[in-house]
């Protein structure tokens, strides 16, 4: 008996000794384990993660959205927006990514509705801000350069690395308007697009679209189009296009040379197209949005001219600038809209000036609702020849001949064989007008600076055998008879 309790002292004193020193063995691995996850830990860590994890991102701005999940995750049903595997409408941000694994894109959910959006460059800076009122379209867009500068109503450009220009857009409100663009390395133009309140403009050829009670519609289509509308080539012009809203022509314009050169670009024009064949609608409304501009291009690519519209004391005026080729003004001066020889036109008011091409004044002249009031002209040597020292050169296509007291006096006539007459400065007496060289366009007379009698105008060259019909005026008005 004695020897079995001492045998089961001994085992029992093994037993407890065994456990000790595993236990110690457990806790020096312990020690060493902790050390090195405190000096793991101790180094700065890279933020990683798999698209697939669902992260935790607090927010300084938008503390409750920091539930992320990649936007693979996200479904859209019955207008309402939920992660795959929930049937509760989300309230979180996905993430979409770009290649190199950055954020692209994050939407921001609150109850399934999208309330803002950020959208990012490749390197991770932000480029646009967009939020939502209760889901249904942007009340507020801001966007950034790559250097984080607000352009939400700038210029937006983008460089090739030889510093050329790869695409550029204006932004209004933080919204894309008007023309963007883009270039090759070399500067030539790949692709012109068309944006209103940040929504591309659709564009149609003219071979799809069928007029009906002069209304342009789509082929298969009964509704009045809105969108651009490409017209091909003419007898006389390049492509054109032209933008119209339900049916009527109004919005962006822009013209081509037949070398498929553009040569002028208007952001707003409104109720006149000529494009299918003759005047769309024959009175052009008198309506331009603050800030609506034209400018013109030569064929060397140097701005041919610019104007724009601008309001002063409840009068819309068109103030404007013309270039020669090497970038020297031609003229400038301001317009006011005035119903002149039976229709509504631009004329001259207040200070005019124009440039010969070496930079010297031409002309320095006031006018009153196009009526010249006093002025001086001089030869490109600077010399006066207000009193008829030397021929003067005015208008386009240019006219010379004499002044008197700054006036135009007598005829003046233009390189294309086309003349007008003058008395004072007003026009007086028989008038030709050629558009170009035996192309003539109008013949008529004037009295006291309004056309008079009859008139003989040409859809565009008598020489081509154009159609034509004959006006009458009475002190500039038009008349039946």
């Amino acid at each position: 008996m004695k020897k079995l309790l001492t045998i089961l002292c001994l085992v029992l004193l093994v037993s407890l000794s065994t456990e000790v020193s595993l236990s110690q063995s457990n806790q020096e691995d312990c020690d060493l384990l902790c050390q090195l996850g405190q000096s793991q830990s101790s180094q700065p860590q890279p933020q990683t993660k798999t698209q697939n994890e669902k992260i935790q991102t607090p927010r300084e701005d938008l503390p409750e959205y920091q539930y992320e999940v990649p936007s693979h995750r996200i479904v859209k049903n019955g207008g309402m927006t939920f992660e795959i595997g929930s049937n509760d409408p989300f309230t979180g941000v996905s993430i979409h990514y770009h290649e190199n694994g950055q954020p692209e894109e994050k939407t921001y959910y609150k109850n399934g509705r999208e309330i803002r959006k950020e959208f990012f460059y490749p390197q991770r800076t932000i480029h646009m801000i967009e939020t939502f009122t209760d889901g249904v379209g942007g009340n507020k867009v801001q966007v950034f350069d790559e250097e984080g500068k607000d352009i939400s109503n700038d210029l937006y450009l983008t460089l090739w690395d030889n510093g050329s220009i790869k695409s550029r857009g204006n932004y209004t409100n933080g919204k894309k308007e008007g023309v963007w663009e883009e270039f090759d390395l070399s500067g030539n133009s790949l692709k012109r697009t068309y944006w209103e309140n940040n929504l591309l403009i659709p564009t149609t050829d003219f071979e799809s679209i069928v007029l009906r009670v002069n209304v342009p519609n789509r082929v298969n289509s009964n509704e009045p189009y809105t969108g651009i509308i490409r017209f091909k080539e003419g007898k006389y012009s390049g492509v054109i296009l032209q933008q119209f809203k339900d049916g009527k022509p109004e919005g962006m314009s822009e013209r081509y040379n037949k070398n498929g050169k553009l040569i002028n670009y208007c952001s707003f024009e409104k109720g006149l197209s000529y494009n299918f064949g003759s005047k769309y609608i024959q009175e052009r409304v008198f309506e331009y949005p603050e800030g609506s501009f034209c400018e013109g291009i030569h064929e060397n690519g140097q701005k041919s001219y610019e104007n724009y519209y601008v309001e002063e004391n409840g009068v819309t005026s068109l103030k404007y600038i013309s270039y020669y080729e090497n970038g020297q003004t031609t003229s400038q001066g301001q317009n006011i809209y005035v119903m002149k020889d039976g229709e509504y036109t631009w004329v001259n008011n207040g200070v005019f000036m124009s440039f010969y091409e070496n930079g010297q004044v031409r002309s320095d002249v006031v006018y009153d609702k196009g009526v010249v009031v006093s002025g001086m002209r001089f030869d490109e040597t600077g010399m006066d020849i207000s009193n008829g020292e030397g021929m003067g050169v005015e208008g386009y296509p240019e006219r010379k001949g004499f002044f008197s007291n700054g006036l135009q006096e007598g005829r003046w006539e233009d390189e294309y064989g086309g003349f007008m007459n003058y008395k004072k400065g007003k026009l007086e007496g028989p008038s030709v007008h050629l558009f170009w060289e035996n192309c003539t366009h109008e013949i008529g007379s004037y009295k006291n600076n309004n056309k008079e009698g009859t008139w003989i105008k040409y859809n565009f060259c008598k020489e081509d055998d154009d159609p034509s019909e004959v006006l009458y005026y009475e002190n500039g008005k038009l008349v039946e008879r």
